[in-house]
């Protein structure tokens, strides 16, 4: 909730499992206009890889949420805001379940057409990957640099919950880079000293316990620190991770 205003609020809504967002934090602002809850409130995605990614066709770089309950998008009868029956839970349960999807390739207007196609099988797949290459900068590595502010329990917490994800990197990471052109990936590799490759050899325990050092052009301010060689995930021993602090 807002220290100062009532009509303000910041929630976290984790991604499911099986789903190129699996793992990921993503933060957004919530707030009631005067017309609340005669009308939907108005939602904005602050997890956008500073205004650069757009996550969803329903999730827009700048922010947007576009959902029928919103008010943002067209829907049928039944699916919009109703003053009588619809809540801010309901809001949040919609984004949960109808935005981070297992395909969300198919999420834009007129792709569903493709659906069981080979053309339509190979872009979901390669959008899906570019989406879960952003999940694990912006929705985990950034969270965990740089936690929002009044939700550093609710970061530490949920990544030592979501600790054996961390197993599965390598595998996403593999999965990601299948779509990239050679010249992309090793830029990007380059790029990120800890980086995609990094990820796939870090402990949450060293991400939890730790200053990471800058990855991105944009923390280019900073001059950059490769850190010290890590134990490679399915070589270590090692997997006791610090509980988050009690509340």
């Amino acid at each position: 909730a807002h220290p100062s205003r009532m009509d303000a609020l910041r929630v976290a809504i984790t991604a499911p499992e099986g789903t190129p967002y699996s793992g990921g934090l993503f933060i957004f602002d919530v707030r009631f206009p005067p017309t609340y809850p005669s009308g939907p409130p108005s939602v904005q995605l602050l997890t956008t890889g500073r205004g650069t990614v757009r996550f969803n066709p329903n999730l827009y770089e700048c922010g947007k949420v576009c959902l029928s309950l919103l008010g943002t998008w067209e829907g049928r009868a039944g699916e919009t805001w109703n003053e009588r029956t619809s809540t801010l839970l309901q809001v949040l349960v919609s984004i949960q379940a109808l935005i981070f999807v297992p395909d969300p390739y198919y999420n834009e207007p007129g792709y569903e057409q493709q659906m069981g196609t080979a053309t339509g099988a190979q872009r979901s797949k390669s959008y899906s990957a570019e989406v879960r290459e952003n999940t694990l900068r912006w929705a985990m590595l950034n969270q965990l640099r740089h936690p929002p502010n009044g939700f550093e329990k609710v970061v530490k917490a949920h990544f030592y919950l979501r600790r054996e994800l961390v197993r599965q990197v390598s595998r996403a990471l593999h999965e990601t880079l299948a779509f990239r052109t050679p010249g992309s990936a090793s830029e990007l590799l380059e790029s990120i000293p800890l980086g995609l490759k990094g990820l796939a050899t870090v402990r949450l325990q060293h991400l939890l316990g730790s200053q990471l050092t800058p990855w991105s052009r944009e923390d280019s301010s900073t001059p950059r620190q490769h850190p010290a060689p890590l134990t490679p995930l399915a070589q270590s021993q090692s997997w006791a991770f610090p509980p988050p602090d009690p509340a």
